[in-house]
C-alpha cells in the first residue's frame, strides 16, 4: 500500500478487485491482537464486492504509535454520478465503528475534496461531534459547563449522533460524572416551552424541574417512583414511567396520536403503579398498561382505548363505569364486580378469576373487531350472579362459557343474539333466574341439566341445544307414510 508517514487516503475505485480492499482492512486482525470494528458494508468479501459494483470506497489509514503500524480509521463510499458524487455511508473502525474525534477534520476536508459538500446532514453531524469535543475538553479540564453546553450534552433540542452503531462514548463518560438532577434543573428552568423530540429524564424526582408545556415526541421517566400534584406536558408520542408506584393528583392531558389501530398510536406505560388517587388519563389512548394497580375507584380512565387496557392486578371493582370503547381488556385477577357498567369491547375481555357479579352490565357490543380472531367471553370461576346483563351483539363465531355457575339470579340475554356460535352452561342446575335469548344462530350446551318439556328454549336455527340426557334441535322425524322432515324435537341419548 502507498501509505505516507502521517496517514493516507486510499481509493478503491468502482469495479475494482474486492480482495485488495478486503486484505488491506482485514490483515490487521492477524497481528498484535488488533481487531477493528467493521461496518456492515465491509464485513465480508461479498459485501465489499456488492459495494464496489456501484461505488468508490475511500479508506483513511493512520499511524498507530502503540502498534507501530498503519491501520484503517475512516471509510466512506460515494456513487459517482453525472454531476456529483453521492455519499452512501461513512463509518469508522474503532469501538462501535465510531471515528476518532481528532480525525473528524481530516474526514471533513476529504469529503469536500471528493465533491459531496452539499451533504448537509453529514457536515452537521461533524460539527456536532466537534462541539462535543469542545465540551469534552472543558470536562477534562474541570471547567464548568454552561446551560447551553448542558442542553447540547443531554440532547434536549437535537440528537448529537455519530458515525458508528452507538452514540459517541464521550457523552456517557461526561454524564456519568455529573449530577443529572441538578443538570436538568438548570436546563428546565421554565424558559423552555416546547421541545421537538423525545425527552429522557433519568431523575428520581421532578423537584425544581419545570418541564415544557409540549413535547413533540415521547417522554421517558423510568426512574421516578412517586408523583404528586403534577400535570404532564402535552405529549405527541408515548409516555413511559415504569418505576412509578404512587400517583396522587396527577393529570395527563394528551398523549400520542389518534391512530385507531392495534399496532401503532399512543401508549402509556405505568406497569409498576400500585396506588393511584385522583389520576386522570387523556380522553383517548391506544394502549394503557396498569398491570400492578390494585384499585381503580379514584382513577379516571380514557373514554377510548383503541387497543389494550391492562388492569391485571385489580381484584375488586365497585361503582364504576368503564370507557366507552376498549379493544382488549385484561381483568384476569378481578374476583368481584358490583354496580359496574362496560362500554363497547372491540375484541376480548379476560375475566379468569371472576366469582361474584351484582348489577353488572356487560358491553352491549362485544368482539366485533373483524381483523382479530373469533372472540370469546369466558367465566371459568363465576359462581354467583345477581343481575348480569349480557351483550346483544358479538363478533363472528363468538363463544360464551360458564364453567362453574350452578344457579343464577337474573342472568339476562337479549331476545336476539347475533354472532354467537356456542353458549356453554357446564355446571348449571336449573334455568330459573336465566333469561335465555329467544332467537340465535348457534348452539347451547347444558352439561348438568336434563331436558324438560316445559322449558322455554330459544330458536337456534340450524344449531342445537345439548342437555345432559340428550339433544334438542331440528331432527329428521319420520311422519306417517314414511316421509322424513326436519322438526324441532328432543332426542334422548338413550334412544
Amino acid at each position: 500500500m502507498d501509505i505516507k508517514e502521517n496517514g493516507h487516503w486510499k481509493v478503491y475505485k468502482k469495479g475494482s478487485e474486492p480482495k485488495e480492499l478486503y486484505d488491506d482492512i482485514h490483515w490487521a486482525r492477524l497481528r498484535d491482537g488488533y481487531y477493528p470494528y467493521l461496518p456492515y458494508d465491509l464485513s465480508n468479501l461479498d459485501c465489499i464486492e456488492r459495494c464496489l459494483k456501484s461505488n468508490d470506497i475511500y479508506v483513511y489509514y493512520d499511524f498507530d504509535t502503540n502498534l507501530n503500524d498503519y491501520y484503517p480509521e475512516i471509510v466512506f463510499s460515494v456513487s459517482p454520478e453525472k454531476n456529483c458524487n453521492v455519499l452512501k455511508f461513512v463509518s469508522g473502525f474503532k469501538i462501535y465503528c465510531n471515528i476518532k474525534p481528532e480525525l473528524l477534520k481530516i474526514l471533513k476536508n476529504k469529503l469536500i475534496c471528493v465533491g459531496v459538500g452539499d451533504n448537509d446532514e453529514v457536515f452537521t453531524r461533524i460539527e456536532k461531534l466537534e462541539k462535543l469535543g469542545e465540551i469534552y475538553e472543558k470536562y477534562a479540564s474541570s471547567i464548568e459547563l454552561t446551560r447551553d453546553d448542558l442542553i447540547f450534552l443531554y440532547e434536549i433540542e437535537d440528537t448529537i449522533g455519530s458515525f458508528g452503531t452507538m452514540p459517541d462514548l464521550r457523552i456517557s463518560e461526561i454524564k456519568n460524572k455529573r449530577n443529572a438532577h441538578e443538570d436538568y434543573k438548570t436546563i428546565f428552568d421554565g424558559s423552555i416551552k416546547k421541545i421537538n423530540k423525545d425527552l429522557y429524564l433519568p431523575v428520581k424526582s421532578l423537584e425544581g424541574i419545570t418541564l415544557p408545556l409540549e413535547i413533540m415526541g415521547s417522554l421517558h421517566m423510568n426512574e421516578i417512583e412517586v408523583l404528586e400534584n403534577f400535570t404532564f406536558p402535552k405529549l405527541h408520542g408515548w409516555l413511559y414511567a415504569d418505576k412509578l408506584k404512587y400517583a396522587k393528583n396527577v393529570v395527563i392531558p394528551y398523549v400520542g396520536c389518534d391512530l385507531k389501530c392495534y399496532y401503532s398510536g399512543s401508549l402509556i406505560s405505568f406497569n409498576n403503579l400500585e396506588v393511584a388517587s385522583n389520576l386522570v388519563f387523556p380522553r383517548t389512548v391506544n394502549n394503557l398498561y396498569l398491570g400492578s394497580l390494585k384499585k381503580i375507584d379514584s382513577v379516571q380512565l380514557p373514554d377510548f382505548v383503541y387497543d389494550c387496557l391492562n388492569l391485571s392486578s385489580v381484584e375488586i371493582i365497585e361503582n364504576y363505569v368503564f370507557p366507552k370503547y376498549v379493544n382488549c381488556m385484561n381483568l384476569k385477577s378481578v374476583k368481584k364486580m358490583k354496580n359496574v357498567t362496560f362500554g363497547t369491547v372491540g375484541w376480548h375481555m379476560f375475566l379468569d378469576s371472576l366469582e361474584y357479579v351484582e348489577n353488572v352490565t356487560l358491553p352491549k357490543r362485544y368482539g366485533e373487531d373483524t381483523f382479530r380472531s373469533s372472540p370469546s367471553l369466558a367465566f371459568p370461576n363465576l359462581k354467583t350472579v345477581i343481575n348480569l346483563a349480557m351483550p346483544s351483539s358479538y363478533g363472528k363465531e363468538a363463544w360464551i362459557s360458564f364453567d362453574s355457575l350452578e344457579y343464577a339470579n337474573s342472568l339476562l340475554f337479549y331476545d336476539e343474539l347475533s354472532g354467537v356460535k356456542r353458549i356453554g352452561f357446564y355446571a348449571l342446575k336449573c334455568l330459573e333466574g336465566v333469561q335465555l335469548p329467544k332467537k340465535m344462530q348457534g348452539s347451547i350446551v347444558f352439561g348438568e341439566l336434563n331436558y324438560s318439556d316445559n322449558m322455554m328454549l330459544p330458536d337456534v336455527g340450524d344449531g342445537k341445544i345439548e342437555f345432559a340426557d340428550g339433544v334438542y334441535g331440528n331432527h329428521n322425524v319420520q311422519q306417517t307414510g314414511g316421509q322424513k322432515v326436519k322438526k324441532l324435537s328432543f332426542v334422548s341419548k338413550n334412544n
